[in-house]
C-alpha cells in the first residue's frame, strides 16, 4: 500500500546528515519543495503521498534557529494536512536549550523559549521526538509527548580509544558539566578533573584534579564562540597538560569559533555531525590571517540494510510495515578527518590541530527503525552500540 510505510522527510537545517540517515536505513528521502517567498516566509509543499505512513521529520535546528524551528513546524503541519498517521521530529540539535529556566532575579521578566518550543511542538502535532543530548535534561519533562533524548557520548568515547593514550584524564570544563564528564570518565576508566577559567589567557582560574603530564580530554555538550574551550585548554597546558583534546557533540560552526580555536591550545578536536559542519570553513576563515595546509581524510562508512517484507501472498507470515535488520550487520562508522596547521603572528609554527568528524547517523537511523518496529531502544543508550 502506497504511503503505509516509513516516510522520511529533510529539512534544511541539516541535509547531509539526513541523506546519512537515509542511507542507513536504506529508505530514501522522500521528494519535498522547501521554499521561501519574497518576504521570507518558509513555504513546503509534499510531492509525494504520506497518507498513512509513520513520518520522521529530520530536521537539526541549528543558526539560524528561528528558520530552522518554524521551517520545522511547517513541515509537521503539512504531514498533520496529509493525513500522515504518525509524526515524529528528529531534532539532532534541539534550539534554545539553555534558555530552560529562569535563573536570576533580573529573568523574573524573561520567557523561557525552550519550553515555548517545546509547545509548539506539540501543538503542530507530533507523537514523538528525537534528539542527541539536549543541554538540559529536565527540557525531556516539557513535553507531553515521548521523548528519546540519545547521547552520542559513545561515538566520541571511541573515537578516543582508537588514539591509544596513556595517563588520560577527563576534564569538565565548568560545574554544570560535571555529570556529562563524569559519565565519559566512567567509560574511559580514567580520572575526572574540574575546570574553572575566570580570564581569557587561562591566568585566572582553578584545576581540581591531577592533569600534570597527562593528556586532558576536555568534555562538552555545546560549543558555540569556543571561549570556554580555548580558556579551559590554556589552563591545562599551563597546568602541565601535554595534550589537550576537545570533544564536543553540537559543535556551532562560525567565525569566530574558528578563529579561537585555531590559535588556541587545543590539540585535537573530535565532534559529530548533529551541526552541519565545512572543513573549508576553517580555511576559509583562517586564511584571512594564517597560511593553511588542509587534508581531507577517506571517509569509510557501512551500511545496515532496512527493508519490508512485500509478501502480500502470505499475511500470516508477514510482520506487516515492519523494518528489517540483517543479522549480524556492522554498525555504521563514518569520519571525516582534516589537518590545519597555522602560523601565528606571535608564535612559531604550532602543531598541526587535528579535527575529527565522528557521524551519528547511525544512532538515529537506529533510534528511527527501532521506533517504527515498537522495538526497545533503551540498549542504544550502553558503550557497545
Amino acid at each position: 500500500m502506497a504511503g503505509a510505510g516509513v516516510v522520511l522527510v529533510a529539512g534544511n537545517g541539516n541535509i547531509e546528515l539526513a541523506k546519512e540517515i537515509s542511507d542507513y536505513l536504506d529508505t530514501p528521502l522522500i521528494r519535498a519543495e522547501i521554499s521561501k517567498f519574497s518576504d521570507g516566509e518558509t513555504r513546503v509543499q509534499l510531492l509525494e503521498n504520506v497518507r498513512g505512513s509513520d513520518a520522521y521529520v529530520i530536521q537539526s535546528t541549528c543558526p539560524p534557529a528561528s528558520d530552522t524551528v518554524m521551517e520545522l513546524l511547517i513541515i509537521v503541519d503539512a504531514l498533520k494536512r496529509a493525513s500522515a498517521r504518525r509524526i515524529n521530529a528528529v531534532i539532532p540539535y534541539y534550539a534554545y536549550g539553555r534558555q530552560d529556566q529562569k535563573v536570576a532575579d533580573s529573568d523574573l521578566r524573561s520567557s523561557i523559549p525552550a519550553k515555548l518550543f517545546a509547545d509548539l511542538l506539540s501543538a503542530a502535532g507530533i507523537h514523538r521526538m528525537i534528539t542527541v543530548d539536549v543541554h538540559a535534561g529536565q527540557i525531556q519533562g516539557f513535553f507531553d509527548i515521548p521523548v528519546d533524548n540519545l547521547t552520542a557520548r559513545f561515538n566520541l568515547i571511541r573515537e578516543i580509544k582508537l588514539m591509544h593514550l596513556r595517563n588520560l584524564v577527563v576534564v569538565s570544563p565548568d560545574s554544570a558539566g560535571m555529570k556529562r564528564a563524569g559519565k565519559m570518565a566512567e567509560s574511559l576508566n580514567v580520572p575526572l578533573a574540574y575546570s574553572d577559567c575566570f580570564s581569557s589567557d587561562g591566568d585566572g582560574g582553578i584545576v581540581v584534579g591531577d592533569v600534570a603530564g597527562k593528556a586532558c580530554v576536555i568534555f562538552d555538550d555545546l560549543v558555540i564562540t569556543g571561549t570556554r574551550l580555548t580558556r579551559t585548554a590554556a589552563l591545562l597546558k599551563q597546568h602541565g597538560a601535554i595534550m589537550v583534546i576537545g570533544c564536543v557533540v553540537h559543535f556551532l560552526q562560525n567565525e569566530e569559533s574558528l578563529k579561537k580555536i585555531s590559535h588556541g591550545e587545543v590539540d585535537r578536536l573530535i565532534v559529530t555531525n548533529t551541526v552541519p559542519i565545512d572543513p573549508l570553513k576553517f580555511r576559509e576563515i583562517t586564511s584571512k590571517e594564517e597560511r593553511i595546509k588542509l587534508g581531507l581524510g577517506d571517509s569509510d562508512s557501512e551500511k545496515r540494510t532496512l527493508s519490508k517484507d512485500d509478501d502480500e501472498e502470505d499475511s500470516s507470515m508477514r510482520r506487516s510495515e515492519e523494518l528489517q535488520i540483517m543479522p549480524h550487520a556492522p554498525i555504521v562508522r563514518e569520519e571525516s578527518n582534516y589537518m590545519m596547521r597555522a602560523r601565528s603572528k606571535s608564535t612559531e609554527t604550532r602543531e598541526p590541530l587535528i579535527v575529527t568528524h565522528v557521524t551519528v547517523a547511525a544512532l538515529l537511523g537506529e533510534s528511527i527503525r527501532r521506533t517504527h518496529n515498537e522495538e526497545k531502544v533503551s540498549t542504544l543508550f550502553d558503550d557497545h552500540f
